[in-house]
């Protein structure tokens, strides 16, 4: 139980400790554990993305370093919320600094897009924050441990790829297919590969996979649970609406770093046919920046 009320920032960090894996490598896909620490108790949730096709080395390091950047995406939507979060893996010092940056990054938007800007999914609890600009926003303790193989420093080498290779993120909405279109156009190998999450975005997604699958041998698709991971994680938040599920909104509750989860997890498809150039449409991301009572952010994201 957190000391502190949950209308001041330091309250928020409602999860003692976030632990994610050591992730489990099989040739077609990966897992691994996220637990929550919270009131005396643990709970547990596995995450997965499976490819259909072997892309992994189980035993090869580089590769158990790439599915560890992979499964630590999700995470770094809960700094706010958690006084530690422990990353088990082998991570290189660039993935360390990395995901510290966005870690911290992750966390100032989230406290002004969802906290302090009107959101629907709040109880009055957290409508309560009163605008703080800090020098930093996340209250957890960022901690890497490589359980498996303390002795092991992660290592990577570039991979080999062409540039006239492209990924094109798809969903099966305009942007990707528009995107898709104009690089064949261009005469651009290209490779639509679709993001399967397990719940109801496939189902806006399967009709444009189901037709690029029939017209592009090229088509691929990485099925993955991580709306079911992020809505498991809403119900450790208590200031959040444990009825969010019915809620007609156009927005997620809580996360912002989402893309990041099908960007990284398309990698290792890319990696083992050698694109070297990723490519996503999304009319409502911005790079413009903002201030909220003085607090900096970006507009839209």
């Amino acid at each position: 139980m957190t000391d502190h009320p949950q209308d001041s920032y330091a309250g928020l960090a409602v999860i003692d400790e976030l632990r994610i894996g050591p992730v489990r490598l099989e040739k077609n896909r990966l897992l691994a554990s996220y637990t929550v620490l919270a009131h005396g108790g643990e709970d547990h949730k596995e995450l997965i993305y499976s490819y259909g096709e072997p892309v992994f080395d189980p035993n090869d390091p580089e590769d158990q370093n790439l599915a560890g950047i992979i499964a630590a995406q999700l995470a770094l939507n809960y700094g706010l919320f958690c006084k530690r979060i422990v990353l088990d893996g082998a991570f290189t010092a660039a993935d360390r600094r990395f995901l510290q940056s966005m870690l911290e990054n992750t966390s100032r938007e989230i406290y002004v897009k969802k906290l302090l800007q009107p959101n629907p999914f709040l109880l009055e609890a957290a409508t309560r924050l009163s605008p703080e600009k800090r020098q930093r926003y996340t209250n957890a303790e960022l901690v890497f441990v490589n359980s498996l193989n303390e002795a092991s420093e992660a290592r990577e080498t570039p991979w080999a790829t062409s540039s006239d290779s492209y990924c094109v993120l798809s969903s099966g909405g305009k942007d990707s297919l528009l995107g898709y279109a104009l690089l064949k156009e261009l005469g651009k190998d290209v490779h639509p590969i679709f993001g399967n999450e397990s719940g109801r975005h496939w189902f806006t997604a399967v009709n444009g996979y189901r037709y690029q699958q029939s017209v592009e041998p090229n088509t691929a698709k990485v099925w993955m649970n991580s709306d079911r991971l992020f809505a498991w994680m809403l119900r450790h938040l208590p200031f959040i609406r444990q009825d969010f599920a019915t809620v007609r909104a156009d927005d997620y509750p809580i996360r912002l770093w989402t893309v990041a989860v099908f960007l990284v997890g398309v990698l290792p498809l890319m990696k083992k046919r050698g694109i070297g150039r990723l490519i996503i449409g999304n009319e409502y991301d911005t790079t413009r920046r903002l201030h909220h009572e003085g607090i900096p952010h970006y507009d839209g994201l």
